[in-house]
């Protein structure tokens, strides 16, 4: 008999579930928390003029450094230059900062005017304002003014990638001040109140994920979206990303059962894979003994551009024909810090980030719902019912149901079988029929099972399915209270009742299911048996 889920998860949820169970009649727990990586905050650094100056030329007044430095702009101190000024110059020392890393981001601003006095033509002023690191002009901008044009102006300057690649020691930036008189017979003079250099902090890509793996994987699949994605987004300016390693948690063998390793990607608020995607790696990747796989970038998809807007990076591969039934795959980056290359700035975090969910291996016979006998101690000794229990089909193509199975634990009397699809998983009423599959008669406990007739009947993907069955006899029904055994069924809702059509198993099933009268707490251990064949013609066929 196979496991009802991957076995790292199971003593896990229980051990949650004592431990909520506990704290909520304790009344210590009232509210849960759940912590995922999320992209930092774009910070930024400020490089402002401090001690010393560099030189002073003939502008005023000393330290210079002092008159400009403030936080915000302001005009109540400022640095003047000598009187009819040519090529008069002052340089003033920026604070240091820490290197970035990337190259947008960066802006210089100041606060700058002309100033005259006596009588005469009107002046005018050139001044030609320069990033210094050391000796080297990193980058320059020149500003003339005339024409009485005395006011102040702000100025707010942006690198060029090519300039901010120049500079190599933001511990050694400077701003220098150079004025020249132009024109005009009236004396004149230049002034600037406040000046600064803002920059990136360190750019950071942050990686976490979104969505769930697929409940379920065919035996043999070629070209399988595993379900989910990772995310990636960087705090400030993009970042080109050529590598990221990829590790399996779970059972199956991944050096000897999986292959042809792809990722996908896009830039996107929501990610939804549909094979319109970038390819990230021409040459697909394998999985080590490690049951690690290293992709690297190829082709025309390479690198991966990591700006400020989200990428969702797919992963699909190849489950090969050797993979045993039942086994378990769960795709993680362990160490996103270690395992995604990129060209500048770091990667968060330094703790494992999986995609949600754990995916089982299934040949080509498959079980969907609970295939597991839920124990002695949880019995139902229920007289008669009309019931379902509600889940998502499997994400496979071309899937054929081919019987349907409940377990009993004890009594003797009929049951009808039924699968309705559609409605929603929290109101079946609209859900039609997919399939009567009759009534089987129980004598003892034990599973009983009902096979279609013609081969099967086809079953669409990741669609509402809802097993349904019906009985007037006193039986006792094998169920679990607890929604870790859910198996392949919603864990939010338990058993839907609907106590209002007729009980008699004789008595074929409605083309839809109809009205409900609310859900339990319970899940038993039903189950249809499907395969990935190609589809039978036989579609909503009453038995």
């Amino acid at each position: 008999m196979k496991t009802r889920e991957h076995s790292k998860n199971r003593d896990f949820k229980k051990i949650c579930f004592v431990f909520v169970f506990a704290g909520l009649f304790a009344g210590w727990l009232p509210v849960f928390d759940v912590l995922l990586p999320v992209p930092e905050a774009y910070a930024v650094q400020y490089s402002r003029p401090s001690s010393p100056d560099v030189s002073t030329g003939n502008w005023a007044s000393t330290p210079l450094y002092e008159k400009v430095d403030e936080t915000s702009a302001s005009d109540s101190d400022t640095i003047t230059s000598g009187q009819n000024p040519s090529s008069d110059s002052c340089e003033v020392t920026l604070s240091s900062v820490t290197d970035p890393e990337s190259s947008c981001g960066h802006y210089v601003r100041y606060r700058y005017r002309q100033q005259e006095s006596g009588g005469g033509v009107p002046a005018n002023l050139q001044l030609v304002v320069s990033l210094m690191e050391g000796a080297a002009t990193r980058a320059s901008w020149t500003h003339n003014m005339g024409n009485n044009d005395t006011s102040y102006h702000d100025a707010a300057q942006t690198l060029t990638e090519v300039q901010a690649d120049s500079i190599t020691n933001y511990g050694n930036l400077s701003l220098r001040f150079d004025a020249t008189k132009t024109g005009g017979t009236k004396n004149n003079w230049g002034e600037v109140s406040w000046a600064e250099f803002e920059v990136p902090d360190e750019a950071v890509i942050t990686v976490g994920t979104t969505g769930n793996q697929n409940l379920t994987m065919a035996i043999p699949s070629n070209d399988q979206h595993i379900g989910g994605a990772f995310t990636l987004v960087r705090n400030a300016c993009s970042g080109d990303v050529s590598q990221i390693v990829l590790t399996e948690i779970s059972s199956v063998d991944a050096n000897a059962d999986l292959s042809d390793v792809k990722l996908y990607y896009e830039t996107a608020g929501t990610c939804t894979y549909d094979g319109d995607e970038t390819l990230f790696n021409d040459s697909s990747g394998s999985f080590d003994a490690s049951d690690q796989v290293t992709i690297t970038g190829s082709g025309a998809g390479s690198p991966m551009t990591v700006g400020t807007s989200q990428v969702c990076v797919y992963v699909v591969l190849d489950v090969d024909t050797t993979a045993t039934h039942g086994t378990y795959l769960d795709i993680e980056i362990s160490d996103p810090s270690a395992d995604v290359t990129v060209d500048a700035g770091s990667v968060a975090p330094a703790t494992v980030v999986p995609i949600s969910g754990s995916t089982k291996l299934s040949g080509s016979s498959l079980n969907w719902g609970i295939d597991t006998i839920l124990g002695p101690e949880w019995m139902d000794f229920f007289a008669d019912g009309y019931r379902s229990m509600g889940g998502t089909s499997p994400n496979t193509d071309n899937m054929v149901i081919k019987s349907f199975s409940m377990y009993f634990w004890d009594g003797t009397g009929e049951v009808r079988f039924a699968v309705y699809t559609g409605g929603s998983l929290d109101d079946p009423s609209t859900a039609t029929l997919l399939y009567d599959f009759g009534a089987v008669t129980i004598n003892g406990g034990g599973w009983y099972t009902i096979t279609h007739p013609s081969g099967g009947v086809s079953w669409p993907k990741d669609t509402v399915t809802w097993l349904a069955w019906r009985s007037d006899a006193t039986l006792d029904w094998n169920f679990s209270s607890y929604s870790w055994d859910a198996g392949d069924f919603q864990t939010v809702r338990g058993r839907n009742n609907y106590d209002t059509p007729t009980n008699d198993p004789s008595v074929a099933y409605p083309g839809t299911y109809g009205g409900s009268t609310g859900f339990g707490n319970a899940w038993y251990p039903a189950h249809v048996t499907y395969d990935t064949t190609a589809a039978a013609a036989v579609s909503g066929e009453q038995r």
